[in-house]
């Protein structure tokens, strides 16, 4: 059954990928933390990564252009990863303006938060709702 939801098709396939790509960079991040002395490139990757995984993630799903998708815009998930994406932005916003490197880790782990919580609601509800 695994195998059918994350390797079936060309979209699952990539979506896996970049997936286990973004959690991979979250723990290498997590592992290095104390070495790390630029977050703002960090911040940045995880973003770029971030979205790209979305981005495959909704083409793998369906969401919004298809007519079975794994959620609608209406749903209870849908509306936990719009605000999960908006704490995202402000967290973003306020990572450019502080200046202190420990609060600047801080922000780069919140936001890997949020990222892995969207991860877990879309994927739960994949697995467990459909």
């Amino acid at each position: 059954m695994m195998f059918k939801l994350y390797l079936s098709t060309k979209p699952q396939i990539v979506a896996t990928i970049f997936i286990v790509s973004i959690l991979a960079y979250i723990v290498y991040a997590f592992i290095k933390r104390n070495e790390i002395k630029n977050w703002s490139k960090l911040l940045g990757i995880l973003l770029i990564i971030g979205l790209f995984t979305c981005i495959a993630v909704v083409v793998r799903d369906g969401y919004g252009f298809s007519s079975q998708p794994v959620f609608t815009f209406s749903s209870t998930q849908s509306n936990l990863c719009c605000l999960a994406a908006l704490g995202m932005v402000i967290l973003t916003v306020i990572y450019f303006v502080v200046k202190s490197v420990e609060i600047k880790r801080i922000l780069f782990f919140a936001v890997s938060g949020l990222i892995v919580f969207k991860m877990i609601v879309i994927e739960f509800s994949r697995i467990f709702l459909r």
